[in-house]
């Protein structure tokens, strides 16, 4: 009998691919926020630049965490919102935007605990 694994880790980048299987890659903001609107993740590690501007940014994933995300540290499961995940990671090289992206993601963290 084949196990099925489900991934627990999002890795957003147009260009480069996960580190291994154990990642679910998506290359679009929309595809990142797609998979964190419908699961619960453990880590997510975000590009900033994803080709066309129609492929949107990683920030735009932050900007849709801080947006939509819900305090669940009571416990209580919500069927609005999203559940910051446990790690984010920011692996851009965009030097510009990389500050804002770790503060960002440091903030949503701290909220989640």
């Amino acid at each position: 009998m084949t196990e099925v694994v489900e991934k627990k880790r999002l890795w957003l980048d147009d260009v480069r691919p996960a580190p291994d299987e154990s990642w679910l890659w998506v290359r679009t903001a929309r595809e990142a926020i797609d998979a964190l609107t419908n699961s619960a993740w453990e880590e997510v590690s975000l590009d900033h630049d994803l080709g066309p501007p129609a492929a949107g940014t990683g920030m735009d994933v932050l900007d849709y965490l801080e947006r939509e995300s819900v305090d669940w540290s009571d416990g209580q499961v919500s069927v609005e919102g999203v559940r910051i995940p446990k790690s984010i990671k920011i692996h851009t090289m965009n030097t510009a935007v990389w500050l804002r992206m770790v503060t960002l993601a440091h903030s949503l963290m701290a909220k989640s605990k």
